[in-house]
């Protein structure tokens, strides 16, 4: 929509106010497009994760026990049947 805003002819202030976004996002928008001819995210952008897969599959299956129960015997020591 921009990239098409931009193309007939609209400012860059013009589509950043109306698409709600800062200038410079514009500005950078359009200038990848003129360089790529395409407008898509690049790769690799984001947070890099700071866990493996089997780091995640060990933290659900330890979580699974933190029910009511095991957060209770935890908490105290003791079952929750004999709290």
């Amino acid at each position: 929509m921009a990239v098409q805003m931009l193309l007939d002819g609209h400012s860059q202030r013009e589509v950043a106010r109306i698409a709600g976004v800062s200038l410079k996002v514009v500005a950078r928008m359009w200038r990848r497009y003129q360089e790529t001819g395409q407008f898509t995210r690049r790769p690799g952008q984001g947070r890099l994760r700071c866990t493996t897969d089997a780091d995640d599959r060990y933290i659900q299956w330890r979580n699974q026990d933190l029910t009511l129960g095991g957060a209770w015997t935890l908490s105290t020591g003791k079952g929750v049947e004999n709290h």
